[in-house]
């Protein structure tokens, strides 16, 4: 790995775990629901101009949208509004990767993903 990919990637890791400080911080100002509703439509907005509406359903788009975009979010800020730190919360947050897998696989019938 040549030295500017090892700084990029080390940019990378302190703006990730600094962006939980400052998600700490807004807590402070404002409701949890509220400032992850805000966080939603402020990335949600700039993306769809960039990348094509997936061919599924608009009730799936907006379920999952809801789900990994804002309730997910939603119930982090709730535990860091209860006590829960910056750095647990990062890592917590991580583990909704395999909770995507569990329900895509039982809730939405998606095992073909798992046949290789």
């Amino acid at each position: 790995m040549s030295l500017n990919h090892a700084f990029l990637a080390a940019l990378v890791a302190i703006l990730w775990g600094f962006n939980f400080v400052v998600i700490k911080l807004g807590l402070e100002e404002m409701p949890q629901f509220l400032f992850s509703g805000l966080r939603f439509t402020l990335v949600a907005i700039p993306l769809v101009f960039f990348i094509p509406r997936p061919k599924t359903s608009w009730w799936l788009l907006i379920g999952f949208g809801f789900m990994q975009g804002f309730l997910s979010f939603a119930c982090m800020f709730k535990g860091m509004n209860l006590g829960v730190t910056a750095g647990l919360s990062s890592i917590i947050l991580q583990t909704q990767v395999f909770f995507a897998l569990i329900l895509s696989y039982y809730v939405l019938n998606m095992r073909h993903l798992t046949k290789g």
